[in-house]
């Protein structure tokens, strides 16, 4: 079985497809956590780096131990909706909302998200991706607990509104942003994402300190997003 869901990844990850499931998810029950992958696809980003961003969503959100998170909530159930952004009008839409419960679901959003077309670069706007991951939640179809904007990225907000001016609407609204910055491009990003991308309830970040440990950092940072809400205070990790 494991053996089986690895060679559906990688055939995902290579232009193949996985089978969407069938059956239409119940709405207007409530879900955790509503959260939007928000990843960063910028000209700074080469092809391969922006596939193996996928391809590290894509096995976060089917691994064990982000399931096993899922099914300790008090509703056992999460929503998730997964974006690739750019310039301050470029955001495109990969997996639309589901909700994810079991591996089933996990892996129909990780096929979808893996299949998804490949963007157009452009500058780096954050404050885009997060006023746009801001309006995908307000119109999130289950209620959830908690709303949560996860930002991935290997740049500074270069095109639109300040950024910080797009976090502080968001956490005005009860929205959390996290943030995942990789330092392959600039050594002190960590630093600019704690001080004007991150915040709102229990906001955190972990740094991957290159594309290569990536993978690990946002297994461990949805873990942690979708779990019960940590202590109050901004938090800060790496992989």
């Amino acid at each position: 079985m494991v053996m089986m869901r690895r060679s559906l990844l990688a055939a995902a990850a290579a232009g193949g497809s996985v089978t969407r499931a069938l059956q239409a998810v119940p709405r207007g029950e409530a879900v955790d956590v509503a959260l939007v992958l928000s990843i960063d696809a910028s000209g700074s980003l080469s092809d391969e780096r922006m596939r193996m961003q996928r391809l590290g969503h894509a096995r976060a959100v089917t691994s064990s131990a982000f399931l096993a998170a899922v099914r300790d909530g008090a509703c056992g159930r999460v929503a998730l909706a997964a974006v690739e952004w750019s310039s301050r009008d470029r955001q495109e839409l990969l997996a639309p909302w589901d909700v994810i419960e079991d591996e089933v679901s996990a892996w129909r959003f990780a096929g979808q998200l893996l299949r998804a077309p490949s963007p157009i670069p452009g500058y780096t706007s954050i404050s885009g991706a997060i006023d746009f991951a801001a309006r995908l939640l307000a119109r999130a179809p289950w209620p959830a607990a908690r709303q949560v904007v996860d930002v991935s990225g290997n740049g500074r907000n270069n095109d639109g509104r300040p950024v910080a001016a797009a976090r502080d609407d968001a956490a005005a609204a009860g929205i959390t942003v996290n943030g995942l910055p990789i330092l392959d491009a600039e050594r002190d990003l960590d630093t600019y994402y704690a001080e004007e991308v991150v915040g709102g309830p229990d906001a955190f970040l972990i740094v991957a300190r290159d594309v290569g440990s990536f993978a690990e950092a946002i297994r461990r940072k949805l873990t942690t997003e979708i779990a019960a809400a940590p202590a109050s205070g901004r938090r800060r990790g790496e992989a």
